[in-house]
C-alpha cells in the first residue's frame, strides 16, 4: 500500500479536529476526551486546530515511536498522555514516566491478569487508566477489587 503523506495526516487530523469541534462547548464531554495517535505529525496538527482538546502518544515495541523519552522530555501543549502497550510495560518504566511527568494509560488491557497488573499499578499512582476493547469488563473487576478507586480522578475507560 501507498505510504501516507505529511499533508495527508495533518488533513486527517483537521478533519478529526473538525467533527470533535462540538465537544469542545461542552466541559463534561470535553473532560472525558482524548485523542491518541502513533503519529507526532498528527498530534501536533491536531493541537493546532483543536488546543482544548488533551492528546496522547500511543507507543509501541518500534524504537522510532520511543521519540517522547528521546526527544520530549515533559509533556508538551501538543501531547499530555502516553498510551504503551501493556505488554511492554514495567514498573521501573512506568516510575520513569511518572517522575517525568507523563500520566500512563496502557492499551490493550484484556485479560484478568492484565487487569490485576493494571490494578496494582493505579494503586500505586502510576498508571491513570485504561483501554480495554471491553471497559465494562475492566470496570466490573476494579469495582470488586478497588472500590476505592471508583472515586479516583482519572477514569478506566
Amino acid at each position: 500500500p501507498p505510504r501516507t503523506t505529511q499533508k495527508q495526516v495533518v488533513a486527517l487530523a483537521n478533519a478529526a479536529a473538525r467533527r470533535l469541534r462540538p465537544c469542545v462547548s461542552d466541559p463534561r464531554r470535553l473532560g472525558l476526551l482524548v485523542v491518541s495517535s502513533f503519529s507526532r505529525t498528527a498530534l501536533a496538527a491536531f493541537a493546532d486546530a483543536l488546543p482544548e482538546v488533551r492528546r496522547a502518544a500511543i507507543i509501541d515495541e518500534r524504537p522510532l515511536t520511543d521519540w517522547w523519552s528521546l526527544n520530549q522530555p515533559q509533556p508538551t501543549d501538543a501531547i499530555v498522555q502516553l498510551h504503551p502497550p501493556i505488554r511492554q510495560l514495567t514498573s521501573d518504566k512506568l516510575v520513569r514516566w511518572k517522575a517525568l511527568g507523563w500520566p500512563v494509560w496502557p492499551w490493550t488491557v484484556n485479560q484478568p491478569r492484565d487487569w490485576e497488573r493494571t490494578l496494582q499499578w493505579a494503586q500505586a499512582d502510576l498508571v491513570h487508566g485504561a483501554i480495554a476493547d471491553d471497559p465494562g469488563a475492566l470496570r466490573a473487576f476494579v469495582d470488586r477489587h478497588a472500590p476505592a478507586l471508583r472515586h479516583r480522578k482519572d477514569s478506566i475507560s
